[in-house]
């Protein structure tokens, strides 16, 4: 959903990754859900893509979660 929200938005994910002072990399695996973002970063993404922390860390980010923990 991250990718969905950074296209409909037209960022690239270099300028998100300026933006919330992280690097690209980081940027990459939050949006294919291998990182968890800080909350702070967590909100400001979602305030930039115009969209709801839920519906961009959506079932399929929590389902990551869990699996990587077991």
């Amino acid at each position: 959903m991250i990718k969905y929200y950074r296209i409909k938005n037209k960022y690239t994910q270099e300028e998100l990754a300026r933006i919330l002072n992280i690097t690209l990399r980081h940027y990459q695996n939050i949006e294919s859900y291998k990182s968890i973002p800080n909350v702070l970063t967590a909100i400001k993404l979602s305030k930039l893509l115009n969209a709801n922390i839920e519906d961009i860390f959506n079932e399929k980010y929590y389902k990551s979660l869990i699996s990587k923990q077991s």
